[in-house]
């Protein structure tokens, strides 16, 4: 007969309240367990911080290798390092481990802190491999480490290294290289090639690393405008094809990047688009369908389909997703309900609240409604004075939409119009 495990399950504040008190045993190794186990769960307090100080410094020896790299993981969960972390960690860059190297330099870089010639070296290492002793999850860690360095352009051999591992044997390796060599250098050819095979995947490699493919679209889209004709035409017809992607976030941002390079989409990219509002699978957040929101509101024509996601949206749990709803169906002269009529005179009214671009859209939206009540009337004229002069602009023209405005608000419109390269009314935003 199978034995089965009656014992009861600790809860997670059971377990964080045990850590803390073994935090003071005077056991090291029961000090050093409770520290890693606390780490997983809260910010360490000053006590169990210390704990993994001592063991990454490790300077009476007691500490093998194995605690000392447990230790510089355990700064990684940390949402912040304190200056004695950094110290201890910048320290462990000059470890006698190859692997307690890598990942102090990796968890200095992720929190944004810029490498010493050691650290930067420490991630070559790992991306070099010469001696075959890195698994492909710390070269990984490498190659996205060196994204977080803001100086990264300067750093010549940091360079090299990244471009020679865009021949690496690895996929993931040759793609995250490429991903993190675009975003301080334009990528040679190798790169842009190494970025359209991992977005195809014709071998089907990445059937679990959609997420890479997904980077790789985003990075190819911003590489596409400076490409020579051939390699922008076998751009854009992975990016066409990986409209049809056997995974929803990848169709997505194909879709977004394709709009976003102003190239006409097919008919069924309405759909992408209306997947990403609805995020009836949970994986986008509001800025993705936000934007899938105004891509929506460029169709020629709004679909029954399209319509009824874009209503169903302006009652969305999120603010954003509301606005952008209701702009969006603004666009196309669709009635808006009086409550997405007030989050509009709000958005517009609430300079300290919403940036420009916020209150450019809600002015645009309001503008274009068949009637304007006395409200959005008042909101509009106030917004003549507002401290920014687009929307000073924008929010004219809405009005101009509804009445007759005065010569001198004319002139100051036609000289806005003209400063701002702008003459087709006021179905776009800048």
């Amino acid at each position: 007969m199978e034995h089965q495990d009656t014992s009861p399950e600790l809860d997670p504040e059971q377990i964080i309240h045990a850590a803390i008190e073994a935090l003071q045993h005077p056991d090291k190794d029961t000090k050093f367990a409770a520290a890693i186990t606390l780490s997983h769960y809260m910010p360490l307090p000053d006590a169990g911080m210390q704990i993994l100080i001592e063991a990454l410094e490790n300077s009476l020896g007691e500490y093998d290798a194995r605690y000392r790299l447990a230790a510089a993981f355990a700064f990684g969960r940390q949402p912040t390092l304190t200056q004695e972390a950094v110290l201890a960690l910048t320290a462990a860059l000059q470890d006698s481990d190859d692997l307690v190297r890598l990942e102090s330099a990796v968890v200095l870089s992720c929190a944004d802190i810029t490498l010493p010639d050691a650290g930067i070296q420490a991630l070559i290492d790992a991306l070099e491999n010469r001696n075959g002793q890195y698994e492909i999850t710390y070269r990984v860690m490498a190659t996205l480490a060196f994204d977080y360095q803001k100086n990264l352009s300067e750093q010549e051999n940091a360079l090299l290294a990244l471009i020679a591992v865009l021949q690496d044997h690895d996929e993931r390796i040759r793609v995250n290289a490429a991903v993190t060599l675009s975003r301080h250098m334009a990528l040679p050819e190798i790169g842009i090639q190494v970025l359209i095979k991992a977005i195809e995947n014709k071998n089907g490699h990445y059937e679990e690393l959609d997420r890479d493919r997904a980077r790789a679209i985003e990075v190819l889209s911003y590489q596409i405008p400076s490409l020579k004709t051939v390699q922008r035409e076998n751009a854009l017809s992975t990016l066409f094809i990986a409209l049809q992607d056997h995974d929803e976030w990848v169709r997505f941002q194909a879709a977004t990047a394709l709009y976003a390079l102003d190239i006409a989409l097919p008919h069924h990219a309405a759909q992408i688009f209306m997947d990403a509002i609805e995020n009836k699978n949970e994986i986008y957040e509001a800025k993705d369908r936000a934007a899938a929101t105004i891509a929506l509101s460029t169709e020629e024509k709004l679909s029954d389909a399209a319509r009824s996601v874009l209503s169903i949206a302006l009652q969305d749990n999120d603010e954003w997703i509301r606005l952008s709803a209701a702009c969006a169906l603004s666009q196309h002269r669709i009635a808006l309900p009086s409550t997405s009529l007030q989050l509009l005179i709000d958005t517009l009214k609430k300079s300290d609240v919403y940036a420009a671009p916020f209150r450019i859209q809600a002015a645009t939206a309001l503008g274009s409604q068949e009637t304007l009540s006395d409200a959005a009337r008042s909101v509009l004229t106030t917004a003549l004075q507002d401290n920014d002069e687009q929307v000073r602009t924008f929010a004219a023209l809405a009005l101009s939409e509804h009445m007759a405005l005065s010569d001198s608000e004319m002139q100051v419109l036609k000289k806005a119009l003209e400063k701002l390269e702008y003459n087709e009314g006021f179905t776009k935003i800048l």
